[in-house]
């Protein structure tokens, strides 16, 4: 019986732990998504963000983020191809973070700050901030989710 009931609360934990998982991916899902729709507005007359690619630096294990999304192809940034990148991009493109979701005043803000990235002939890499956006997500009570608040830009 008690071997019973520890399976049952581990696959409980299991299952919420997933749950979350999954609706914190859907919110980074749907902050890119919003991102992706306001960018040419947010950036307009700025000759760094012409194109339609998007070098995205993903934070920790966040993965399985869309190869495209509203016209705009996504590049993750990693460990292992950001050397190639830069290299393909004549070792200069705008390195875009997406930084860790966090709690202000009872939203959840995801925040992406593009910087102008330019790599040097030793390998380092020099990151030139400008400017950045905040998406931020208040909680729905009756759909028990998170929602789409508002874009939030600001600039040097």
């Amino acid at each position: 019986m008690k071997s019973l009931l520890l399976i049952h609360l581990s696959l409980t934990s299991t299952l919420v732990a997933h749950a979350q998982l999954d609706e914190s991916k859907e919110i980074y899902l749907e902050a890119l998504n919003q991102y992706t729709l306001q960018i040419d507005s947010l950036y307009a007359g700025n000759r760094n963000h012409e194109g339609n690619t998007i070098y995205l630096e993903l934070p920790g294990s966040l993965d399985g983020l869309p190869n495209s999304l509203n016209g705009y192809q996504i590049v993750a940034l990693t460990r292992e191809n950001i050397k190639q990148v830069y290299r393909s991009n004549n070792n200069s493109l705008i390195h875009t973070k997406l930084f860790p979701m966090k709690v202000e005043r009872g939203r959840i803000v995801v925040s992406f700050i593009p910087y102008s990235g330019v790599r040097k002939w030793n390998g380092n890499l020099n990151l030139s901030l400008g400017n950045g956006v905040q998406i931020y997500f208040k909680h729905d009570c009756q759909k028990e989710s998170f929602e789409y608040e508002k874009v939030v830009s600001w600039g040097i």
